[in-house]
């Protein structure tokens, strides 16, 4: 039995609460503690747009898990997998791959460990990058033949964003200038929308010869915050916080924010794969977790339940 807490109708939009309500229900999505996450929905919807952000990982949270019936490429994987690039550099690359990749998912590896593994791989794969001269005009085409796609209805989530002026900050251990690149040809550029991710450097031929710091990886977004200050600056008075995420560490990518700790955080997680084995875990990181590589239909139905009907 889900409980909607009556007050929740300053905004009337009952037939909304009753969207939410249904969604809640669907077989993909798994609740936590249902108190809890009702008490959450209170809090955000009384304190209204104003007090609220959002917080988004990019790959494989806003992309999908699969595209065209293989695995979607992560925003490093547009670069990796690209046909622009020569063979001796997809080759080089899917080896640091294959080292790393299971060190990142051990379990019978120490957080420390792990963290160190991912420096190690972030660092080796720019420096790959570097090596092979990655060039800014490419960078179009490379997504544009690549196997990535934003998840079906983020569209809809983003309009609804952006006309309540609500910021959208994507917070990604993958590549900036890839993101910025697939926003731009399968959505577009917000008003309302941060990306916060490593960024290629150029020099004055428009070849890649560095990288942004802090380097930016799956384990250490908590850590980078304060170094983008100028970025989080809308955070500083509001309230509320709606935090997506796909992994294990994305849940504590807000903790680094003055004050974050204290705020009112729905965390929706998706889980993509291995289920049975993680979904354990997954419940004790998230709010609410939705299992299997679906759309953002569920997102879009907790804003509209989040949000008044009229801007």
């Amino acid at each position: 039995h889900i409980v909607v807490i009556n007050s929740m109708r300053r905004f009337a939009f009952p037939a909304v609460q009753d969207g939410i309500k249904i969604a809640l229900q669907w077989a993909h999505v798994r609740v936590r503690d249902m108190e809890s996450l009702t008490r959450k929905i209170h809090k955000v919807t009384t304190s209204g747009p104003a007090q609220l952000m959002v917080f988004a990982d990019f790959d494989m949270t806003l992309t999908s898990f699969c595209v065209n019936r293989r695995k979607g490429c992560t925003s490093y994987g547009v670069i990796e997998d690209s046909s622009l690039m020569p063979e001796s550099f997809r080759e080089e690359i899917l080896q640091v791959k294959n080292k790393y990749y299971p060190i990142e998912v051990a379990k019978d590896v120490s957080l420390e460990q792990r963290t160190q593994a991912m420096v190690d791989w972030w660092k080796t794969s720019n420096g790959l990058i570097v090596k092979y001269g990655v060039k800014k005009n490419d960078i179009r085409e490379m997504v544009a033949e690549a196997n990535i796609a934003l998840r079906p209805n983020s569209y809809e989530v983003f309009c609804l964003l952006e006309q309540h002026s609500i910021p959208l900050y994507v917070f990604s251990a993958g590549l900036a200038d890839i993101i910025h690149e697939v926003f731009l040809q399968q959505s577009r550029l917000w008003t309302n929308m941060h990306i916060i991710s490593n960024r290629l450097l150029y020099d004055e031929r428009g070849v890649t010869k560095g990288f942004s710091e802090p380097l930016i990886h799956s384990f250490n977004k908590h850590h980078v915050t304060e170094f983008f200050k100028e970025d989080f600056k809308e955070t500083v008075n509001r309230a509320n916080v709606l935090l997506l995420g796909d992994s294990q560490g994305d849940p504590s990518m807000t903790d680094g924010i003055n004050g974050m700790k204290s705020h009112s955080i729905i965390k929706i997680g998706f889980l993509n794969h291995d289920v049975d084995e993680l979904l354990s875990r997954y419940m004790e990181l998230y709010d609410v977790v939705l299992t299997g590589d679906g759309d953002m239909g569920f997102v879009h139905t907790m804003l509209q339940a989040l949000l008044p009907t009229t801007a």
